[in-house]
């Protein structure tokens, strides 16, 4: 049975890299992940955007020689790192707009930032369908000595439709509905040819033929002359 072709995949690339090429960065599994760095007196970077409704994995990297924190009230998130540490924590904000990110240790030196926890985008739907059809004919001569000679062609059709479904959001969620549909199809002709024996009989019968007329056209000719 034929399976799918290398161009579906090809296909299929293709059509996620132009549709969602900006957010394969952020890809990981089905989970997005932010790396935020921390120092002397700074957020890197420093407007951190999340999807509304979506869990995000942050790693925090506290690079500085001090102690930092990783605060924002509007999340009830209040991390503290000290020099060289780094924390990971899952974030997940329901309600779009922007909440305030600060270290409590350091605001007066204005290290702040800004979480920004955007609307999550549409989802997208591509469908990519490729039908693939293989025949494969078979020809087989069975003979038996002295007996009619048989030859049997069977020929076998095979289709394949498949159908792909991909959903890309702005984590590039890959949803695939794959259906698959085979219809095969069998043809069986046999063909009898004349054997030996029955071909000398009839070359036999051809020569008493001639022969009777060539005994005609003699006798034809004595009487003539």
């Amino acid at each position: 049975m034929p399976r799918h072709s290398s161009s579906t995949l090809e296909v299929l690339t293709l059509l996620a890299l132009l549709m969602a090429g900006p957010l394969l960065g952020s890809l990981a599994g089905s989970q997005e992940i932010i790396t935020v760095e921390l120092g002397e007196f700074y957020f890197e970077p420093s407007t951190i955007t999340i999807p509304a409704g979506q869990t995000v994995r942050l790693v925090i990297m506290n690079l500085g020689s001090i102690s930092h924190t990783f605060t924002v009230p509007g999340l009830n998130i209040d991390v503290t790192l000290g020099p060289g540490e780094t924390v990971e924590i899952e974030v997940t904000a329901e309600e779009p707009g922007e909440l305030e990110l600060v270290c409590r240790f350091h605001i007066a030196q204005g290290m702040v930032g800004t979480v920004v926890v955007a609307q999550a985008q549409p989802v997208e739907t591509v469908t990519v369908t490729e039908t693939v059809t293989e025949t494969v004919t078979i020809t087989e001569t069975q003979a038996d000595p002295g007996a009619e000679t048989v030859t049997v062609v069977e020929t076998i059709v095979s289709t394949e439709t498949v159908t792909t479904t991909l959903e890309l959001t702005t984590t590039l969620e890959r949803v695939v509905t794959q259906t698959e549909t085979v219809t095969s199809t069998e043809t069986v002709t046999d063909t009898t040819t004349v054997t030996i024996e029955e071909a000398r009989l009839g070359v036999s019968a051809l020569f008493l033929v001639i022969g009777i007329l060539v005994g005609v056209a003699a006798s034809f000719l004595l009487r003539r002359g």
